[in-house]
């Protein structure tokens, strides 16, 4: 599935148009609703970072969760569906979107992390009462265009540079690399102009996994200002199970923000996973 069609729903309501108005039993709704949806990705018009997200009949989330970036936590892929009364629920898969080596646009990539998402119809159930809660919770906007005016570097092809330091340098003595969300993002100043942000939880690579993982990963990273690695571009990995396992892993962690004149701001990071400390901190030291 393309980025252009992930979040894409308006067909599933232009096939919701063909179910007659009148309430019908849930049982044929439901293996109606299992066809459109399961194994579609789809997105969510909040990225909130809970595990169960409960709306009610107005598409109102119930309780209260983080919102966290759109590119982690605006996506999920639909596994099974389930219809009883009013209460219509989706189980699936977190999908985080992820700009692959050498490339400029976005790509979904499960997470194996679960999600259940619950949504209280209007009674009576039928195509309305549907179609409404989808469009309440779910998002038909571009990933494409959404991409373009969320983040917008200020150095042609700084994502896929071997060593964007010194283009960044150049071209922006200030240090700004680019604007994530309308907010600067820095990266490669000197001094204590920027303070760089600080890993509180980084999870390895297949820390679940019975025995560790061997292999190697880099990508760059651009930490938004509430400390979410808000963008993963993906460089290079020593075998292919280990680079997806690493990018799995980033999108977990979590930073203390990059601080600039007392304000978190973003910032772009280079991360090396399954090297020593010392080799990582040298191949930085080079750039």
């Amino acid at each position: 599935m393309t980025s252009r069609n992930i979040f894409t729903i308006i067909a599933l309501f232009l096939c919701l148009a063909a179910i007659p108005a009148a309430a019908v039993d849930a049982s044929p709704m439901e293996t109606q609703m299992r066809q459109l949806l399961q194994n579609k990705i789809i997105g969510l018009r909040m990225p909130y970072t809970a595990a169960e997200l409960n709306y009610d009949a107005n598409g109102q989330l119930i309780g209260s969760s983080e919102v966290g970036p759109w590119t982690l936590y605006g996506s999920i892929q639909i596994n099974e569906v389930s219809l009883k009364d009013t209460a219509f629920t989706l189980d699936a898969e977190r999908v985080i979107l992820v700009l692959p080596s050498g490339k400029s646009t976005l790509t979904p990539m499960l997470t194996g992390r679960k999600v259940r998402v619950s949504l209280t119809l209007t009674a009576p159930v039928d195509d309305n009462s549907i179609r409404g809660a989808l469009g309440d919770v779910f998002s038909m906007s571009s990933v494409d265009e959404h991409f373009a005016s969320y983040w917008r570097p200020a150095v042609e092809n700084l994502m896929n540079m071997e060593k964007p330091c010194k283009a960044v340098q150049k071209a922006s003595p200030d240090g700004v690399v680019g604007a994530l969300a309308n907010i600067p993002a820095y990266a490669c100043v000197k001094g204590n102009v920027v303070s760089k942000p600080k890993g509180i939880t980084t999870p390895a690579p297949g820390a679940d996994a019975k025995k560790p993982m061997d292999g190697s990963a880099s990508m760059r990273v651009i930490v938004d200002e509430n400390g979410y690695p808000a963008i993963i571009q993906a460089l290079k990995s020593s075998n292919g199970n280990y680079g997806i396992a690493a990018i799995v892993a980033v999108s977990q962690w979590k930073y203390t923000p990059a601080m600039k004149d007392g304000k978190a701001v973003p910032y772009m990071l280079d991360i090396e996973l399954g090297k020593t400390a010392a080799a990582a901190a040298a191949d930085n030291d080079k750039d």
